[in-house]
C-alpha cells in the first residue's frame, strides 16, 4: 500500500462521486483504495475510504471517494492514509 497526504484544495461531486483536487504527497500515482482520515485545521473530523485516483484535469491526479462528506469550500481539509503515521 503506498503511503499519501494530500492538501485538498477543491471537492466536488460528479456522478456521485465526491472528488478531492489538490497537492498529493505521495511516492507514486498509485493511491490503492485506503482508509483516511480528513483534517481540518489539524484535527481529524471524519474517517472515510479513498477509492483510488482520478484525472479530472490533465494536470492534476485528484482522489476520490463514494462516501458522504460535508465541508464548506473554505475550510482548509487535508487527507492521509492511516498507514502512514
Amino acid at each position: 500500500m503506498t503511503a499519501f497526504a494530500m492538501r485538498v484544495t477543491d471537492i466536488f461531486d460528479i456522478d456521485g462521486k465526491t472528488i478531492f483536487s489538490g497537492e498529493i504527497e505521495c511516492d507514486s500515482d498509485l493511491v490503492e483504495p485506503t482508509l483516511a482520515t480528513v483534517t481540518i485545521n489539524g484535527q481529524a473530523i471524519q474517517r472515510l475510504v479513498v477509492q483510488g485516483p482520478v484525472r479530472v484535469a490533465a494536470e492534476s491526479l485528484d482522489l476520490w471517494t463514494t462516501e458522504s462528506v460535508s465541508l464548506e469550500r473554505v475550510s482548509v481539509l487535508s487527507l492521509e492514509d492511516l498507514d502512514r503515521h
